[in-house]
């Protein structure tokens, strides 16, 4: 998926007899061609980040390389309600956080981390676990994530945090 290209539209009208012409020129979003399934989660990537951080007063295909780990959860969390119809809560945001942390070692991250890099531990990256988060999501949960009956991400340290509120024998499904 490292092919990627815009769409140029263009449209000409005229007004009163042609005394006005306008002429509107837009770019598309960013279009990712594939020949496989297998390139899908790497290709909505790619637009996910052309989209998210893309350079101001820039051609379409211009972003930026590198973003911190905040404005990425920032981006992430407007594509999960995009995509699933609710956001990240801060509780989602912190875990991400941390994944992300602890396999990049680094308060930052870039396209490559998500697509190529495997997660600490793990046998697959960050953007493909996201990925099939978001289809689970979408084909299995949709109306229990929107209504807030499904937590989401979280991490152990604010399961801990959660149980301590309630009896001895309450637990949370991890």
């Amino acid at each position: 998926t490292d092919e990627k290209g815009v769409i140029l539209v263009r449209a000409s009208f005229s007004y009163f007899k042609k005394k006005f012409q306008v002429e509107v020129n837009r770019f598309s979003d960013t279009v990712v061609p594939i020949v496989h399934t297998s390139q899908e989660a790497n290709a909505s990537c790619t637009i996910f980040w052309d989209d998210s951080f893309r350079l101001n007063g820039t051609v379409c295909l211009d972003t930026k390389t590198e973003v911190s780990l905040d404005e990425f959860q920032c981006a992430l969390s407007d594509y999960f309600e995009q995509e699933t119809g609710r956001g990240l809560t801060e509780i989602n945001k912190r875990c991400i956080y941390t994944i992300a942390a602890k396999s990049f070692d680094k308060n930052s991250i870039n396209i490559r981390d998500l697509t190529r890099d495997k997660l600490a531990g793990r046998e697959h990256s960050l953007w493909n676990w996201l990925s099939a988060c978001i289809k689970l999501i979408k084909n299995h949960f949709a109306v229990a994530w929107k209504k807030f009956h499904i937590v989401g991400f979280i991490c152990r340290d604010d399961i801990q945090v959660i149980l301590k509120q309630f009896t001895t024998g309450s637990f949370l499904v991890r």
